[in-house]
């Protein structure tokens, strides 16, 4: 048996490291799933006072495995752990992710009510392991995107994300973050306008969007380029704007109902999960993919897990229970206890 160890990143605050070891065991179990190696023995390990997560599999980790290792959220450093001579030994191990985009872009924008990065590229993580392969550049849709934590995180992984959001403010700071960033960075970008006119009668929306590559180079190529989108628009509207079948993945934070709302223009005015998605899970459902995965995060005080499911499963999601997919409920503060729902478009 080979023995391997993850340590954690620490998460930006000390509250959510607390908070993530059940969601990091939560993922690492989802990902292990994935390699082609047997693993087993899923776990907290401390050593010398550090938390690690641990697992063991039946062979040495191939190249794709570690690649999953790599992706995921929270891992900071790997290492297999040894045996010499009596004494434990911790051999480092190369990460072999290359984030299309520097992972600090999340962390820049700061802002009240910001969701913490690391959860966010955890529920991103989540889509990508549970989700059907994509052919191509992924896509995916935050249909409540407010200033685009979800988006940066999937420009990461090198996806073509767009976003939703009724506010005009967060899409105006949002816009102007991601033209600072591209200067700073030196990140060859073009930016455009559009122009969406809704399938029925609603109105015109303007679709803003940069598309990019890493350098003047890889630019010149069209299939080298990326982009991302913000529209300032209610998502219960998604599918009057977007083709069917057009995103992989589906990741939104919804409204805790405490501080931030980005729901209080939406159909119903309303600041409850279970009324927001009854308005806007069939237009999500007709903009994804067949076996394209949702991920939403959202104050389980307002809707317990078994309703949340019920309400997706009578919208046409089949929703992931058992397991990690049971794990992933923990508090934020005392008014919000934050769970996840992974779901697929059967």
């Amino acid at each position: 048996m080979y023995s391997y160890l993850v340590l954690q990143d620490p998460g930006h605050n000390k509250v959510y490291f607390e908070q993530s070891k059940q969601l990091a065991l939560a993922e690492l179990t989802l990902t292990c799933e994935k390699f082609t190696e047997q693993c087993s023995d899923v776990a907290i390990l401390h050593i010398a006072g550090i938390r690690y997560l641990s697992f063991k599999s039946n062979a040495e980790l191939e190249a794709k495995s570690l690649e999953l290792l790599s992706q995921m959220s929270f891992a900071f450093a790997l290492y297999e752990q040894k045996d010499s001579n009596g004494r434990e030994v911790l051999i480092p191990i190369s990460k072999s992710f290359v984030p299309n985009v520097d992972p600090k872009i999340s962390s820049i924008l700061k802002y009240p009510g910001k969701t913490n990065e690391l959860f966010t590229r955890m529920m991103i993580n989540i889509a990508r392991l549970t989700g059907k392969p994509s052919k191509g550049t992924p896509r995916l849709f935050d249909p409540i995107a407010g200033r685009g934590t979800t988006l940066y995180e999937g420009m990461i992984y090198g996806f073509d994300v767009i976003g939703m959001e009724i506010k005009p403010q967060p899409v105006q700071e949002a816009t102007q973050f991601l033209k600072k960033y591209f200067e700073t960075e030196k990140i060859k970008h073009r930016f455009d306008k559009y122009k969406l006119k809704g399938k029925s009668k609603n109105p015109t929306v303007q679709k803003l969007e940069f598309v990019y590559a890493k350098d003047k180079q890889l630019f010149k190529n069209p299939v080298n380029q990326k982009k991302v989108s913000f529209i300032e628009s209610n998502s219960a509207l998604a599918n009057e704007y977007f083709k069917s079948n057009l995103f992989d993945f589906i990741v939104g934070d919804l409204p805790y109902g405490i501080a931030h709302n980005n729901a209080s223009k939406s159909i119903n005015n309303s600041r409850n999960p279970y009324t927001f998605l009854k308005d806007s899970l069939d237009s999500w459902l007709d903009v994804l993919k067949p076996g394209g995965t949702i991920v939403l995060a959202w104050n389980s005080f307002l809707l317990d897990m078994e309703n949340m499911r019920e309400l997706m499963e009578s919208h046409g999601y089949h929703t992931l229970k058992g397991g990690a997919f049971d794990q992933f409920e923990h508090m934020v503060d005392r008014s919000i206890k934050r769970n996840v729902v992974v779901a697929i478009k059967k």
